[in-house]
């Protein structure tokens, strides 16, 4: 059973790692840190007549380690 744990801060160190970090301790936890990730927004064309352009960014690699695992933990700060 894998686990991924993502936090979405953008902060290193910050209130929403320390909670992924206590919230793992001990399991083997595939922790993802969406702050070392380049994402670019997608155009969405699919109700027109232009196909839609997908970015050279990071998108691929995150999802690949993502579904590599059975249970997700999503962490986000909240302002």
């Amino acid at each position: 059973m894998g686990i991924a744990a993502i936090c979405g801060s953008s902060r290193e160190n910050g209130n929403t790692e320390e909670l992924v970090n206590r919230l793992v301790d001990g399991l083997d936890a595939d922790k993802i840190y969406l702050r070392n990730y380049h994402i670019e927004p997608v155009s969405d064309y699919r109700h027109g007549n232009t196909a839609p352009l997908y970015p050279d960014d990071d998108y691929r690699d995150l999802i690949s380690r993502v579904l590599e695992k059975d249970i997700l933990i999503f962490a986000t700060p909240i302002y």
